[in-house]
C-alpha cells in the first residue's frame, strides 16, 4: 500500500476536434447557448469516397455511434427532443478503409419555463408605506435564470387621472418601488431564463392611507 495523500479534482470535458465528417446543427450553432427550438437538425459532409455513415444521439458525451451503416445520407433530424444537453456523434465508412475517426456536436436544449415563484411584500401587500419593497427569486433546471423584469399597473384611478401606461423594466431582488399614489395595482414579476423561457408571478398591491 502505497497510497499517502489523495485530494478532490475537479474535471472541464472537452470534446475531441473532429476527425469525422464535418458536421453541424444549423439552427444550433453555437454549443455554448441555450436553445427553445426542440426540433434539431444535423447536417454533414460526406466524405471523399464514404459510402455510408454511422451516428448516434445521447445524453452521455462517451456514447460512440456504433459499425452498422445508415447510408450515404448528408441529414438527420430530431423531434421534440427533451431539455438537456445532447451529444451528436458521427462516422464514416470507406470501403478501402473502414471506419473513419468520429467527429462530435453539442446542442443544448431548455424548453421548459423557470419554476413557479411568488412575490412577497415587505411591509405587507396592503400597506401605507409610499415604497414598499418586492421581494423574488426563482431556479431554472437547465439553463439558468437570466433576469426578471417588471411592472406595476394601476388599477384604480382618481376621476380625470391619466391612465397608466403599463411598461416593464430590467430589476433585481429586492426591488423597492417608486413612490406611489395611494390606490391599487397589479405587480407582474417576469423570469427569463438563458433559453428565453418564460414564468410570470401576480401580486395584487394596495396602498391606502390607513390601514384602518
Amino acid at each position: 500500500d502505497i497510497l499517502v495523500n489523495r485530494s478532490d479534482a475537479l474535471f472541464t470535458l472537452t470534446l475531441p476536434p473532429p476527425e469525422g465528417p464535418l458536421v453541424v446543427a444549423p439552427r444550433h450553432p453555437d454549443p455554448t447557448r441555450w436553445y427553445r427550438e426542440d426540433d434539431v437538425e444535423f447536417a454533414w459532409e460526406l466524405p471523399a469516397r464514404a459510402t455510408s455513415v454511422s451516428y448516434v444521439l445521447s445524453a452521455d458525451p462517451l456514447a460512440a455511434p456504433d459499425d452498422i451503416p445508415e447510408g450515404a445520407k448528408t441529414s438527420v433530424a430530431y423531434r421534440d427532443l427533451s431539455s438537456g444537453t445532447h451529444y451528436f456523434s458521427i462516422k464514416a465508412f470507406r470501403p478501402q478503409s473502414g471506419w473513419g475517426g468520429v467527429s462530435h456536436v453539442v446542442v443544448n436544449i431548455d424548453a421548459e419555463p423557470p419554476a413557479e415563484f411568488p412575490i412577497e411584500v415587505s411591509p405587507r401587500p396592503r400597506t401605507t408605506v409610499r415604497r414598499p419593497t418586492l421581494l423574488f427569486a426563482t431556479t431554472d433546471r437547465h439553463s439558468g435564470i437570466d433576469h426578471y423584469v417588471l411592472q406595476a399597473v394601476r388599477t384604480s384611478a382618481n376621476p380625470g387621472e391619466e391612465p397608466l401606461t403599463p411598461f416593464f423594466v430590467e430589476v433585481t431582488s429586492p426591488y423597492v418601488l417608486p413612490e406611489l399614489d395611494l390606490g391599487s395595482y397589479d405587480v407582474v414579476v417576469r423570469a427569463y431564463d438563458l433559453a428565453g423561457n418564460i414564468r410570470e408571478a401576480r401580486q395584487k398591491l394596495m396602498i391606502a392611507q390607513t390601514l384602518f
